[in-house]
């Protein structure tokens, strides 16, 4: 567990979490894809937790981080 919390709250990583009446339903991290020519790449991690199938929150994760990549200046 702190390894993986370690990882995912690198602070190369953008980290953003979805919740709903205090529950949290998913994150996700937002970072380059690699340093050099792939730093114009976006590359993220997402997990949702099991209660938030057919909710929704996968999708509006992505949806949220295409716009946050958009103004990172991600260009793909």
């Amino acid at each position: 567990r702190d390894e993986a919390l370690a990882y995912w709250t690198l602070p190369s990583h953008d980290v953003f979490v979805a919740e709903a009446d205090g529950q949290v339903l998913g994150t996700y991290y937002l970072q380059p894809n690699q340093m050099g020519g792939g730093a114009g790449v976006a590359n993220c991690g997402y997990m949702t937790a099991a209660e938030a199938t057919g909710r929704g929150v996968a999708r509006a994760m992505c949806s949220h981080s295409l716009d946050h990549a958009r103004k990172r200046g991600f260009r793909a």
